[in-house]
């Protein structure tokens, strides 16, 4: 799977046909500039409510304890990932090197709302 740069190609390129339904693994990519200087964990949040709404998901699945989040704290080049392992109850340990992977941009709008790309 490829992330595209361009203009008017995709951000993110799925690796399955039914993906609301589907174990995968989901890598929200942010820049750190769009969390400074007042960055509170609900930024996080708002990431994440972000990402769903733009794959098509409810913003409820976040409460749903159906995904597990966790986020890589490591800042590379201004950039930070959460990660999104989605349906979680579905995977297996043995599966984890076979489970799909997405990757999505998220941003920061002039007026601090969140978007999914």
């Amino acid at each position: 799977m490829a992330e595209s740069t361009g203009d008017s190609a995709p951000c993110a390129v799925s690796t399955c046909q039914n993906s609301l339904n589907h174990a995968k693994c989901v890598i929200l990519r942010l820049r750190g500039g769009d969390f400074l200087p007042n960055f509170c964990l609900e930024d996080l949040d708002d990431a994440i409510r972000a990402y769903l709404v733009s794959s098509g998901r409810s913003v409820h699945e976040l409460k749903q304890i159906i995904h597990s989040v966790y986020q890589e704290h490591s800042l590379v080049l201004g950039l930070f990932y959460i990660i999104i392992d989605l349906h979680k109850d579905q995977l297996r340990n043995s599966e984890l090197n076979d489970v799909q992977h997405e990757l999505h941009r998220i941003r920061r709008a002039e007026d601090g709302t969140m978007y999914g790309c």
